[in-house]
């Protein structure tokens, strides 16, 4: 199963693979917020898509867990200004 999600910047991408004999689907998620909350150092920086469509492609295989997982995410972490 690969799951792609994408944005059309390149200055700020980020790419994160995860690789797992066996996951579960919720391990999956579990897995993606995992990872975006991490790449955030502090509240001064935000992470966010530029575009509002995630486009993700998927095969399911057969049964309940999946044998081989490939997650790669393209993310901008942008940073956030504060004006005193």
């Amino acid at each position: 199963m690969t799951i792609n999600l994408s944005i059309e910047d390149q200055e700020y991408l980020k790419e994160v693979k995860i690789y797992s004999r066996e996951m579960s689907y919720r391990g999956i998620a579990l897995a993606l917020d995992e990872i975006i909350y991490s790449d955030i150092p502090d509240k001064d920086r935000t992470l966010k898509f530029l575009d509002d469509s995630i486009k993700i492609s998927y095969e399911f295989p057969v049964g309940n867990r999946l044998r081989e997982i490939l997650i790669r995410i393209y993310v901008q972490v942008s940073d956030k200004k504060t004006v005193m």
